[in-house]
């Protein structure tokens, strides 16, 4: 038979059981919760969630080429056209516009 002296195993089950203080287990619990925590940036996963696929499929891009004028068609109606009565108007009103305007009667009139 072997004592535990002699035994070369490394297994902790054959040395004699140790006690130790709840101070040395939250000790022992930090360092191995360092150890084994993780940069989540650095992770495959976290990389691969924040990079588009590229989709060279035709149907894939003229779904993107319609959308994208479309948005830009509602975009120009709805903020630009509702403007154009009121520019229209303050440019007929302007000075300069009139100025202009009187000077090509009178030339025209000779």
């Amino acid at each position: 038979m072997v004592s535990f002296a002699e035994c070369k195993c490394p297994c902790d089950r054959v040395h004699p059981v140790q006690n130790p203080t709840i101070a040395e287990l939250n000790e022992k619990i930090e360092q191995m919760k360092k150890e084994l925590l993780l940069n989540t940036r650095t992770l495959s996963s976290s990389v691969r969630k924040r990079t588009s696929a590229k989709d060279d499929r035709p149907s894939a891009t003229g779904v993107g080429v319609v959308l994208g004028i479309g948005i830009f068609t509602l975009l120009f109606a709805l903020v630009i056209v509702p403007d154009i009565p009121s520019l229209v108007s303050d440019i007929r009103n302007s000075y300069a516009v009139k100025n202009l305007l009187e000077y090509f009667r009178q030339r025209g009139d000779r």
